[in-house]
């Protein structure tokens, strides 16, 4: 099992001679046989143990035992005592995620503080078979159906391909003492419940089940790798930044195609889960302005296109915000400057100019609503505001945060838009405003 150590940490990017890791130890056979492994291959590693404090004296006779072995055998040893009741409750998770969640960020950080190159764990094969079958039990797609993954960034899991009986065979083999854990044995947990009491009646309808789960569990590690790619070239073929979210350009919903499903694939790298190609295809064929929401992102149906909108990256609408004689009370992000002339450079879509003996303050800036009329530059008569965002195409998800400024109560900019004619700079004009609103 060492040389199979070494060739697995080399198959993974590490150059065991002399990288540094992190070892999560519990105490239980699993991960003392990994840390006698490390200890057998003269690695540099240290230990992290995690006292959950639920098992009272036996989770301290835990910590004691690894702490014992980290100091018999010169280790350098991290402990962490968390009271996993309390951060259930606090968090609303159930124990076992509540405790992995705030184990593997515990990890992280002595990863980075301590400059460890990765992350070791003890999971085996029967955890990755168990992994599997539970999330089929609770649903899942492709991705879920990998199971436990032999590396997840600097996370390895070196015994992820033996079963547990090889495990205990070694460590008996070895003389490797280890500690029970009595928890292990409780049917409190969804997990204790498959290893002890499902895994068991499947085995009597198929004693090689958790090969077959297992067997499953690398073909969908390959067909989400092949999905991956395809995923990554429709996103770099149909998505690209606009108006500070991403446009995704529509597709065909009746062509027979992957593009749906590719589109999911991609949009879950970026956090937006669980999503179905049918939903997908739902979204395009509904009405403009609809959306499908996961935590802070959205994902919206515009005319021609979807749009990708990170909500807190959103301003939200205002209320009217009154601009004095001073120019005080612009919002954060809006500037002003006075002029002589009219720059050569200037951005029309960010920036007006405004002829400042034609203002009456104070000028107001609010959202613009139903029935707002400008009479732009250029043009005779007036236009609605509505119109002018109707003909320049902006995107719906945008258009109720849209802003105007007003002077006398009369809109005077539709900012990215129109200026009103009589406010514009002239062959009169003596000093020239400008205001410039944030960048999309």
């Amino acid at each position: 099992m060492k040389e199979a150590l070494i060739r697995f940490l080399t198959n993974h990017g590490s150059q065991p001679e002399y990288d540094t890791f992190l070892l999560a130890v519990s105490g239980g056979v699993d991960s003392m046989v990994l840390a006698e492994l490390f200890l057998e291959g003269r690695l540099r590693f240290a230990i992290a143990h995690v006292n959950h404090g639920l098992r009272g004296q036996e989770s301290d006779l835990d910590e004691e035992f690894v702490r014992a072995w980290a100091r018999k055998n010169d280790i350098p040893f991290f402990s962490l005592r968390i009271d996993l009741e309390k951060e259930s409750q606090h968090s609303g998770l159930g124990y076992q995620e509540a405790g992995r969640n705030i184990r593997y960020q515990w990890f992280d950080s002595l990863r980075t503080n301590h400059s460890f190159r990765f992350v070791v764990t003890a999971h085996h094969a029967d955890d990755r078979a168990e992994t599997v079958l539970h999330r089929i039990i609770r649903g899942t797609g492709i991705s879920g159906l990998r199971g436990i993954p032999e590396k997840r960034d600097a996370i390895l899991r070196p015994l992820i391909t033996y079963v547990k009986e090889e495990i205990v065979t070694y460590a008996r083999e070895k003389h490797i003492s280890w500690r029970e854990d009595s928890s292990n044995r409780s049917e409190d947990y969804t997990r204790n419940r498959i290893r002890n009491s499902v895994f068991p009646l499947l085995e009597k309808l198929n004693p090689s089940v958790k090969s077959a789960l297992l067997s499953l569990a690398e073909e969908a590690v390959e067909v989400h790798a092949v999905l991956s790619n395809l995923a990554e070239g429709f996103w770099k073929e149909h998505a690209s930044p606009s108006y500070g979210a991403i446009r995704i350009k529509k597709f065909d919903v009746h062509q027979k195609g992957n593009e749906a499903i590719l589109l999911c694939l991609a949009l879950r790298k970026l956090g937006y889960y669980p999503l179905t190609s049918e939903q997908v295809n739902d979204l395009m064929e509904n009405l403009p302005g609809k959306y499908l929401q996961s935590g802070h992102l959205r994902l919206y149906n515009d005319r021609e296109s979807l749009f990708l909108v990170d909500q807190r990256n959103l301003s939200p609408g205002t209320e009217p915000i009154f601009i004095s004689e001073l120019l005080e009370g612009f919002p954060e992000g809006w500037t002003y400057k006075f002029l002589e002339g009219l720059p050569t450079d200037f951005n029309e879509g960010l920036c007006a100019y405004f002829d400042l003996d034609r203002l009456q303050f104070p000028l107001t800036l609010r959202s613009w609503q139903k029935g707002d009329r400008i009479r732009p530059f250029g043009m005779d008569g007036s236009m609605k505001v509505s119109d002018i965002l109707i003909q320049a195409k902006i995107p719906l998800f945008l258009k109720e945060k849209q802003m105007v400024l007003l002077s006398q109560g009369k809109v005077i900019w539709v900012p990215g838009y129109r200026v009103a004619a009589e406010v514009c700079v002239g062959p009169q004009t003596r000093q020239i405003l400008q205001i410039c609103r944030p960048g999309m």
